[in-house]
């Protein structure tokens, strides 16, 4: 998560808005938008990117259904060909071919969506964009697959040893690191301004150092 602020996108719905209400997270959720949520990427989630050997990529069907399934391949098969647009590969997979049909479905215009994870550090990058296959019947092993991207956000590590360690989590200490974000005060929770009260807030300085060492996901 970013301190520089960027222009408020239309991003959430008004039953997500209203599910912020309801949890009384109102103010986080519009941190998040204000201070992490942009069109573009940063040096760092670009490095990712760069970085990865696999993602998760999220398309739609025809019914409405979402169909996750992970991509992988060697480091730098997911490429850059200009700053807001990816460029990877499909493979035939397993022959039920859902990735493939969702992107013929509405060439052009498909909604999709990127998660990353660093194995490192645990750092995840979510991408919401249009995703499309432009050159079609070149070959039947390999398609081309262009991805727009609309918005970009961060996920913190936490989690990362549970996910990359397989270590179980204690729900008993479970605040994280993140929300002791100085600039993220104002928009805490009181119960969550307490905690920082307690544990003390921490400058954007000090969270990059954190993520740098792999301890991003670290709770109080």
């Amino acid at each position: 998560m970013s301190e520089t602020s960027s222009p408020t996108p239309e991003f959430y719905t008004p039953a997500q808005e209203r599910a912020q209400a309801l949890v009384g997270e109102t103010g986080l959720a519009e941190a998040a938008l204000k201070f992490n949520v942009r069109p573009h990427l940063n040096d760092r989630q670009t490095a990712l990117i760069e970085k990865a050997s696999w993602f998760v990529l999220s398309t739609v069907d025809a019914f409405g259904f979402p169909a996750a399934s992970i991509k992988a391949g060697s480091v730098g098969f997911v490429a850059f060909e200009t700053p807001t647009r990816l460029v990877f590969h499909l493979e035939r997979g397993n022959g039920m071919c859902l990735t493939l049909g969702n992107l013929l479905e509405n060439q052009g215009a498909n909604k999709a969506c990127m998660y990353f994870m660093n194995d490192e550090t645990g750092e995840k990058l979510r991408l919401r964009g249009y995703a499309r296959i432009d050159k079609i019947g070149e070959t039947h092993d390999l398609w081309p697959v262009r991805f727009d991207i609309e918005f970009a956000w961060d996920n913190c590590p936490r989690f990362k040893d549970q996910i990359l360690a397989k270590r179980t989590r204690n729900y008993d200490t479970r605040f994280p690191l993140w929300k002791r974000l100085e600039f993220l005060g104002p928009f805490l929770s009181d119960e969550d301004q307490a905690a920082v009260a307690k544990l003390g807030a921490i400058s954007h300085a000090e969270w990059v150092e954190h993520l740098d060492k792999g301890e991003g996901g670290h709770e109080s």
